[in-house]
This record gives structure tokens, C-alpha cells and sequence, in this order.
């Protein structure tokens, strides 16, 4: 590329929630018949309106045809058919960061990312100092939240990318998605440190926390009094069953900020927000699977809940799914006086 190319590029990704740089750098590879310039021009027109049926043919053959030389040295990292573009670049993806990637630009307009690599992978390019836009992580293990704590790469060697080892050099995240293997004396005392240490991140609101196989409300006690608990807005706790669903409600329900509670496996997810009047008592059961049913693990939740805990219920299948045994459900929605007229 020229010289002039190389510093459109450059503009895109020094301001990339900005459109003018990508309109220019547009017309610039139109010039030299470059075809990302089409793509470019065509996704910035549909932030205008929808695409007809052959401009939006004509966006999906550019891509098929020439995302891999666009995404450079990310295609070794990102996972095929996991990539989304918006206005011309890359804003979401499924990866396996192992370093490879430090400090490469392209990093700069990714706002969505979902991590694949195994548990001992440490992600360095979470700090290089170019994923600026990066507001949401998925799947963030033990050896990630040490990297994004440190803030700075724990090389010996200076790596590329870092403009000041110092750091630190942290992502803008708000929603963070962290998986963690309990054993049997439970989550572990530097686990938990770096989960308390979370508090960092000044702009992070959505925590969620993936604790498998199992845990209850009082293991987390820990998280209940912390400074990171009490600044979040949205909180989602995971794990196989028995699900400790009253225990959890109690305790967060003395966090003001929270607005919304989920609490989740892998049949089904208890999502909790809060009524008008400020109380966290409205239930939208969502039900997962082909071919749902609503059995003992599923009411085992909802008869631990003290009468007085909900004041709305919504049921939700997946589209054309037959919930069996319904009937169960109506009848345990009976024991919540406060509950508004069910619509079955």
C-alpha cells in the first residue's frame, strides 16, 4: 500500500466510532481500484437505509472474496464464519489470542469478542494497546483476567504494539463474560482476587460469571460485599444444577444498581429485573432446547422462593418449541399472591 493509503488506514483506526475517515479512505481505494472501497461505500450506505437485494448480494461476494487478505495477520486468529463488518470493518469475531497479534491495528475497530483459546493461553492483545473499541468479552479465562489486570505484557522482551511498557494499556469493556472451573473447596483465593480486582475496569457494568460445575449463593458472599458488585448494573451467574436461585435473589437485592439478575443453566435461564417500584421481582423464565419440558430441576428454583418474591412471571419457549408439562408451572406460579394475571 502507499504511503497515503497507509495513513487513511491510519486515521480509520486512531477514530474508529467516527464515519468521515472511512468515507474518505473510500473514495481514496475507489481511485486505485481497490475493492475494498466498494464494501466500504456499501455498508456506510446502509447506515442511510436498507440495501437492495443486489447491492446486498453484491456486499456478501466482496467479503467472501476478499475477507481473509482484509483481516491480514487476524485470519490466523479469528475463527471462520464468526466475523462480523460494520462500515467496512471488522466489529466482532470468535478468536484464539495467544500473542501472535499484539499491537496490530486492524484490533482497533473490534467491538465484540468471544475467546476460544484454552485456559492456559495468555490473550496479550487485550492490553497491546489497540483493541480501543473492545466493549464486550466472552469467555474470559483465569490466565486472561491476569493479562488484562497487569495491564502491560509479562515478556521479559519488549513486544511490538507497546508504546509504553508501563501501561497500563486496558480495553474500554463494559460487558465481561469470565468461566471458571470450581473445585471441591471452591473457587480459589487467586481467582477470586483477580474477580475482586475487576473493580479496575472504571467502565465495566455487565458481569458474567461461569462457575463450573456448581456453587451456591453463600460461596459468593465474597462478591455480594465487594466494591465491583456494588457499580453493576446487569449480573449473570452460570453452573450446572441445583441452582441456589432464592439465595442468590436475597443477596442481590441489596445491590441498588443492579438492574437486572440471571441466574442460568444450560436448559434454562431465571432472569430477574427490577418492578417500578424499584423491587427486583419481576421473573422472565426463559426455557433453552428443542424440545423443552418443565420438570423437578426447573420448579425446585421457583418453590424455593419466599411468596413474596414476585410481582410479574413471563414465560419464554423457543419459536415453534411445545413446553410440556405446563400445567406444573401454573401451579407453582400459585404460590405468589403478588403475581399479576398469568397469560398461559
Amino acid at each position: 500500500m502507499s504511503f497515503t493509503t497507509d495513513a487513511l488506514f491510519a486515521a480509520v483506526y486512531a477514530a474508529p466510532n467516527s464515519d468521515p475517515p472511512r468515507a474518505v479512505l473510500a473514495d481514496h481505494l475507489l481511485e486505485q481500484g481497490d475493492p475494498r472501497g466498494e464494501f466500504i461505500t456499501l455498508q456506510l450506505a446502509k447506515l442511510r437505509g436498507p440495501l437492495t437485494h443486489a447491492t446486498t448480494r453484491r456486499e456478501q461476494q466482496l467479503l467472501e472474496a476478499h475477507e481473509s487478505a482484509w483481516l491480514g495477520p487476524l485470519a490466523h486468529v479469528v475463527l471462520p464464519l464468526t466475523t462480523h463488518w460494520e462500515r467496512g470493518f471488522l466489529t466482532s469475531a470468535q478468536a484464539r489470542l495467544h500473542g501472535e497479534t499484539v499491537g496490530d491495528p486492524r484490533w482497533a475497530t473490534v467491538v465484540k469478542l468471544r475467546l476460544l483459546a484454552p485456559d492456559h493461553a495468555r490473550p496479550l492483545e487485550l492490553t497491546g494497546g489497540t483493541m480501543t473499541s473492545l466493549l464486550e468479552l466472552a469467555d474470559a479465562t483465569p490466565s486472561c483476567l491476569d493479562v488484562l489486570l497487569k495491564g502491560r505484557p509479562t515478556r521479559q522482551r519488549a513486544l511490538k504494539g507497546f508504546a509504553d511498557p508501563g501501561g497500563p494499556h486496558r480495553p474500554p469493556l463494559e460487558h465481561l463474560g469470565c468461566r471458571l472451573e470450581r473445585t471441591l473447596r471452591g473457587i480459589s483465593k487467586k481467582h477470586v482476587d483477580w474477580l475482586l480486582r475487576l473493580a479496575e475496569l472504571p467502565q465495566l457494568r455487565s458481569l458474567w460469571l461461569d462457575l463450573a460445575p456448581y456453587w451456591n449463593a453463600l460461596e459468593l458472599e465474597w462478591l455480594w460485599k465487594s466494591r465491583l458488585a456494588r457499580r453493576l448494573q446487569n449480573l449473570t451467574l452460570g453452573g450446572a444444577p441445583p441452582l441456589d436461585v432464592a439465595g442468590t435473589l436475597v443477596r442481590a437485592r441489596t445491590l441498588s444498581s443492579l438492574h437486572t439478575l440471571t441466574v442460568a443453566h444450560r436448559s434454562a435461564a431465571f432472569h430477574f429485573r427490577r418492578d417500578p417500584n424499584g423491587e427486583l421481582s419481576e421473573l422472565h423464565l426463559q426455557l433453552l432446547g428443542a424440545e423443552p419440558i418443565i420438570d423437578r430441576i426447573l420448579l425446585q428454583p421457583l418453590s424455593a422462593l419466599p411468596p413474596d418474591a414476585l410481582t410479574r412471571f413471563e414465560l419464554q419457549a423457543p419459536a415453534g418449541a411445545r413446553v410440556r408439562k405446563r400445567g406444573l408451572l401454573r401451579t407453582a406460579a400459585l404460590r405468589f399472591p403478588r403475581l399479576r394475571p398469568i397469560e398461559w
